[in-house]
């Protein structure tokens, strides 16, 4: 019966047959009116005129209506029975291919999937695929997105899924068979192919005589606002919710006790659940005794406002729950439900006011707040068993896409543009870096809205939000590099140990497992935790240097280094300095900085406590603060400096003058846990444990030419040209040099013996602009200035 539907439809809705019914209903039409105006009875032909009118409404109404005659749970012999009207057209076109792809592709839902995808219908080649192949394809993706029947968009990503091999046009769009798959969700999710709209009478509402219905609530009234009739537009989708939604229903209808909190943090859904409520029980959707309620919402502003003391409070309150449970249709919403027990600045707790009320199930409330809230002001509440305690945990990834998707419709109509789905998926992959402290999908939320105004400003109306737009704007407001790094970013990565040893002499293991490192962030192939680095070695000999090298190059600057000096935190008090938060602190220079260098000067003296919180930081990437707010360190480079086992490098130096590294930092490890300087388990949580090795001679007369280059470097931008032969070089090299600190001591000599001089020579007028100034050393040790003419 659905085939002769379908044949005899398209029949009708076929070029020839469209011509011939509108040259009958117009010369029908015409017959009509000259008969009436020549003064003939017109009877006859208006007759025919309702006989075709009676025609075309049973083909719209009857003949056009094609449900499917079976769902895929029941496994039907024939798989066309669960095929809807729009995809049994298309497969009625199978035979000629460009036929199917042109019925497939006309249809709204289909051009979305395409849309979506940045798929243009010229893209698509026409590939011969058996009937059998595509339908059971289609049958297999229908039942994976739990859908009842087999649509139009099941069918066309069918067929791009089966074809991908020859035409790689996926691939070519950077998308996988489960990325089409999921915009075909996302199609049967704003499009309802499934449960098509049906012609009947739509009973909405309870009727003109609301009113007088039901108990009148003029004193409530005051201190509430009406949430009903704002919530009804529109149907608010609880994709991913669907077991707290039920929950929602089943404890509302319960006789007592029928008060529900729902517990989450701000993003998790919960307003949604709630705008789903009051739609359904307004459109007479939810079982008999939740429909066609008043949803209330209590402000606490004009609650308290201007109420003198505690007692006139609670009069006001008691006021409005006698008519609450006397008006029996209403619903009272209170969001932020820790404002009435105590929270915020109001300071007031009347949950010893409301209790005696909540029980008999007359006056039902569904209040919010989040889990800290929750933690603090009720889970020890004695309300607590008059309510529903629902938590909304923060969703999984393909959760909070799915949810995503529900949104995307609202976002396209505000801002005018068009969401693609690699910027929609972007963004709840990526919202962690955008919003740090937020939660999915609240977060993924409002990047999609940023990054949809900001291309509707910079491409105009129906332009489309593309993956780049996202994640440029995640870059612009985090700091955070994210996608494919430039022609630029790729040259320096791939030759970063030759940019860093400009500046860094020797430790080649070091600049070498710092520069991997950053290629590995760059190429996407770390996990979700900061690269951290453990420097051990004497004084002056480069730990410190080298993280301040990388933060030049890479960076933006030494300025950009979050920088501890952990000496500062040996003491037990340090825990509590910390994790302390507020303008200026390590944890908020963290917040605003998520793609920073952290440099953890002198490791080995901060508190035990201290070492044991960096444990959680190395692993997990995050820290809480005293108020117990997590902050991320996942962007992070982590580079810690410790001189523990100096003496330890030393000995080992004398005993074997080739110091080979990888004996070396296994003995190393194995003395600093003997002295109890390190845990194993702290030691093991470093990415890598990086000796640096006493430096040699030759390596300090060549950080001494780096050193002296930088200072001929700020004269010459006076126009002072100033060169150092080998003899300076020498001499300054061998007295700036103290094997206990390293080449600390250099930067010293080079102030005392050379900067010094120069200065008194450039104030006195001795040394002007265009001077070229020679510096040497005499036999005996001692530098001369010579002025070259």
């Amino acid at each position: 019966m659905r085939d002769v539907k379908i044949r005899i439809m398209l029949f009708y809705h076929s070029i020839p047959v469209f011509i011939v019914r509108v040259a009958v209903i117009n010369v029908l039409i015409l017959l009509s009116l000259f008969m009436y105006i020549s003064g003939n009875s017109p009877n006859f032909f208006l007759f025919l005129l309702s006989v075709f009118i009676i025609i075309e409404v049973f083909v719209k109404f009857s003949l056009e209506v094609v449900r499917p005659s079976a769902s895929l749970n029941d496994n039907p012999q024939d798989i066309f029975d669960a095929f809807t009207k729009e995809a049994l057209i298309a497969v009625f076109k199978k035979d000629n291919t460009p036929a199917f792809l042109t019925a497939v592709n006309k249809l709204k839902q289909t051009k979305f999937l395409l849309d979506k995808a940045v798929i243009s219908e010229n893209e698509i080649v026409s590939l011969d695929v058996p009937t059998k192949e595509l339908t059971d394809k289609a049958a297999e993706i229908a039942k994976k997105l739990k859908g009842k029947y087999i649509t139009s968009t099941d069918l066309l990503t069918s067929y791009l899924v089966l074809t991908e091999a020859t035409t790689k046009l996926l691939f070519n769009k950077k998308l996988k068979e489960e990325d089409i798959i999921n915009i075909d969700h996302w199609a049967r999710i704003i499009f309802e192919e499934e449960e098509p709209r049906q012609f009947k009478p739509r009973y909405a509402g309870v009727g003109i005589g609301e009113l007088l219905v039901w108990g009148w609530t003029p004193e409530t009234m005051k201190y509430t606002r009406d949430h009903t009739y704002s919530n009804i537009k529109r149907k608010t989708m609880v994709d991913g919710r669907e077991t707290e939604y039920k929950t929602l229903i089943d404890a509302m209808q319960k006789e007592t006790n029928n008060n529900v909190l729902l517990v989450g943090d701000i993003g998790t859904g919960k307003s949604n659940l709630v705008e789903n409520f009051i739609y359904q029980s307004y459109e007479g959707q939810l079982p008999k005794k939740l429909n066609h309620k008043r949803f209330l919402e209590l402000m606490i502003g004009p609650l308290v406002a201007g109420a003198g003391n505690r007692s006139e409070l609670e009069t006001r309150l008691q006021a409005v729950i006698e008519e609450v449970k006397h008006s029996v249709n209403v619903v009272l919403y209170i969001p932020e439900f820790q404002n009435l027990l105590g929270g915020a600045s109001f300071n007031i707790d009347l949950s010893g006011a409301m209790l005696p009320y909540l029980k008999d199930g007359k006056m039902p409330i569904i209040a919010t707040m989040t889990k800290g809230e929750y933690k603090k002001y009720f889970e020890n509440n004695a309300l607590r068993e008059v309510f529903e305690i629902i938590v909304l945990d923060e969703p999984g990834l393909s959760d909070a896409l799915r949810m995503l998707f529900e949104k995307t419709e609202e976002i396209e109509n505000e801002n005018g543009v068009i969401l693609s789905y690699k910027a929609v998926v972007s963004a709840a992959k990526f919202a962690k870096k955008y919003k740090m402290d937020g939660v999915l999908p609240g977060i993924a939320v409002d990047l999609l809205m940023d990054s949809a105004n900001s291309a509707y400003t910079s491409k105009g109306r129906d332009s489309t939000v593309l993956e780049d737009d996202v994640l440029s704007k995640i870059e612009v407001t985090s700091k955070i590099p994210m996608g494919a790094p430039k022609e630029k970013e790729k040259n320096l990565l791939l030759n970063l140990e030759s940019e860093m040893h400009k500046f860094v002499i020797g430790q080649d293991e070091a600049i070498k497992s710092i520069s991997e490192a950053m290629r590995r962030i760059r190429a996407g192939i770390t996990r979700e935790k900061p690269i951290s680095f453990l420097f051990l070695g004497p004084t002056g000999v480069g730990k410190t240097e080298t993280a301040k090298t990388l933060a030049r190059l890479y960076f933006g600057g030494e300025a950009n280094i979050v920088r501890l000096d952990m000496s500062e935190y040996g003491t037990e008090d340090g825990l509590t300095r910390l994790i302390e938060s507020g303008s200026g602190k390590f944890l908020d220079q963290i917040h605003a900085h998520p793609f920073s260098l952290v440099l953890l000067d002198e490791f080995e003296k901060a508190d035990s406590k201290i070492l044991n919180l960096f444990l959680q930081v190395l692993d997990d990437g995050r820290m809480t603060d005293s108020a117990g707010k997590t902050f991320s360190f996942s962007n992070a480079i982590i580079i810690a400096t410790s001189n523990a086992g100096s003496e330890f490098i030393r000995e080992s130096l004398v005993k074997d003058n080739s110091l080979n590294t990888t004996l070396n930092n296994k003995a190393l490890l194995e003395y600093i846990q003997e002295q109890g300087i390190f845990r194993p388990e702290l030691l093991n949580r470093f990415d890598e444990v990086v000796m640096f090795k006493p430096l040699m001679q030759a390596e300090i007369s060549q950080i001494t030419g780096i050193m002296l280059k930088d200072l001929s470097a700020k004269l010459s931008e006076q126009d002072i040209y100033l060169s150092f032969d080998q003899t300076a070089l020498d001499m300054i090299s061998k007295n700036g040099y103290n094997e206990e600190f390293g080449a600390r001591p250099l930067r010293r000599f080079i102030q005392d013996n050379v900067d010094d001089v120069l200065a008194k020579k450039i104030l006195s007028g001795e040394m002007v602009r265009g001077d070229k100034i020679v510096i040497s050393a005499d036999q005996s040790s001692n530098l001369q200035i010579t002025k070259q003419a």
